[in-house]
């Protein structure tokens, strides 16, 4: 049986499983290192009880990192066909297949092939489906064709205009980070989606 990643580690109270997050996901799961009580002072039962709670700390890190389109594989591969889809309907470079028209006088127009790619797109989508449940392979989808934006894709950018009284403060910028931060986890807890889109009237409970 592979190791869980984790260790045992004693408490006052007893003994707890802990996990350290890693440096790239903290800023999504919000601490360093998660902990799990064991409910028992006996070193022997803690160590019986460890795998499983190891189990429950990943799958806590995993449900973040699904959270957040920045630290989730699927939605990182979701924005970057939503960059090769943008970038072919302006007009420039891809590496996707082209596709040549000719006008009736012999002029030679050249695009890249959209929907070849958009073809690609739905064939992930469907592979997601199978994996990982319908409403992950739509939010791939929706983000890969520019139809949904993720809720902290612009957050940054944003942040770094300046507000109404100049340059907004290091403690700002962190207040804001949380709230949004708070609210995108509460939109995809809720069933919300993890878009901006998804902010309907109901949604927002106005």
């Amino acid at each position: 049986m592979a190791r869980i990643p984790g260790y045992l580690e004693q408490r006052r109270a007893g003994w707890e499983a802990v996990v350290d997050v890693p440096p790239s996901l903290r800023d999504a799961v919000g601490r360093k290192r998660l902990r799990k009580g064991l409910d028992t002072r006996d070193k022997d039962i803690a160590k019986a009880r460890l795998p499983k709670a190891l189990l429950e700390l990943h799958r806590r890190i995993d449900d973040a990192r699904r959270k957040r389109p920045e630290t989730d594989p699927v939605m990182a591969e979701a924005m970057a066909w939503r960059d090769t889809l943008t970038a072919a309907r302006d007009g420039k470079p891809t590496g996707l297949p082209v596709e040549r028209f000719h006008d009736p006088d012999g002029t030679v127009h050249e695009t890249a092939a959209v929907d070849f790619a958009m073809g690609l797109v739905e064939d992930r989508a469907e592979r997601i489906a199978r994996e990982e449940g319908a409403s992950r392979a739509r939010a791939f989808a929706d983000i890969a064709a520019g139809i949904a934006t993720p809720t902290m894709l612009h957050l940054d950018e944003w942040l770094a205009e300046p507000g109404d009284r100049g340059e907004r403060r290091l403690r700002t910028v962190s207040d804001y980070k949380g709230i949004v931060k708070h609210f995108a986890d509460w939109q995809a807890s809720a069933g919300h989606g993890s878009s901006v889109e998804a902010v309907t009237r109901r949604v927002a409970g106005l």
